[in-house]
C-alpha cells in the first residue's frame, strides 16, 4: 500500500508540473482543472501497480 501511495504521489507531481508548464496564467479555475487532470493521469500508473501486485498475489504459491 505504501508503494502505491508513493507511485501516485510521484506521478501526480510529475503530471501537475508538466501540465502547469503549458498553462500561460494560473488562475483559480485553471488550478482546479489542472489538479483534476493531474489526479486522473496519476491514477493510471497507480492502478497498473495495483493490478500487477494482485496478479503476483494470485499466481504465487500459497505457503502451507
Amino acid at each position: 500500500m505504501k508503494t502505491q501511495g508513493f507511485v501516485f504521489a510521484t506521478a501526480f507531481v510529475v503530471a501537475f508540473a508538466t501540465i502547469a508548464q503549458r498553462i500561460p496564467a494560473l488562475t483559480a479555475g485553471t488550478f482546479v482543472r489542472l489538479t483534476i487532470s493531474a489526479a486522473i493521469i496519476a491514477a493510471l500508473p497507480t492502478l497498473m501497480v495495483w493490478g500487477i501486485s494482485q496478479l503476483v498475489k494470485f499466481f504465487s504459491p500459497k505457503a502451507h
